[in-house]
């Protein structure tokens, strides 16, 4: 056991293998993502009811919660081209879940549809890409995601520049300003 202990500890000090641990981590909130956009897709079409009258919440809470995770946790990985592709088709698999869900009565709010928020995975993982190739452009440097006050990026302990500011709020906007798309 001891073993096991001295080995893990190792690893977490070890930068390349905390990029293979956030790669784990990233395709372990993809699946439960997936899992969740299924979920809402199997309660709205009434195959099955387990969320019960939680499913409006649920899904406009899915909806939003996907991005937000990539832009605060998953911006690193989203450089790698298969993580992006992997999330791109999740994506579009949202947004074509929208356009056949959106008006089943099961999603209806007082107004509009509770999964609106579907559409926002797509438009932040596009405007993402664009919006780093031009932070890239302009400074030089990767795009980091600000953390609160004034620290260093978690996850590349580099101190963010104005630059990553106004695309981080740019990015954020993204994610709520889609679902009025």
């Amino acid at each position: 056991m001891e073993q096991v202990v001295a080995y893990i500890n190792v690893l977490a000090d070890n930068p390349i293998h905390n990029l293979h641990k956030l790669k784990i981590f990233n395709i372990a909130a993809y699946l439960i993502s997936l899992v969740c956009v299924l979920l809402v897709y199997l309660c709205a079409t009434g195959i099955w009811n387990i969320l019960g009258n939680n499913l409006q919440t649920f899904a406009l809470y899915t909806g939003l919660l996907i991005p937000l995770f990539l832009l605060f946790l998953g911006y690193t990985l989203l450089r790698d081209t298969w993580i992006y592709m992997m999330w791109l088709l999740l994506g579009a698999f949202m947004l074509w879940l929208y356009w056949i869900l959106k008006d089943k009565p099961a999603l209806q709010m007082p107004r509009t549809s509770s999964i609106v928020s579907f559409k926002s995975l797509l438009v932040f993982l596009l405007v993402f890409k664009v919006g780093t190739f031009f932070v890239k452009k302009l400074s030089g440097q990767e795009y980091v995601t600000p953390s609160k006050g004034p620290g260093n990026d978690i996850f590349e302990d580099r101190h963010p520049r104005f630059v990553d500011f106004i695309f981080f709020a740019l990015f954020f906007f993204t994610i709520i300003l889609a679902q009025d798309l």
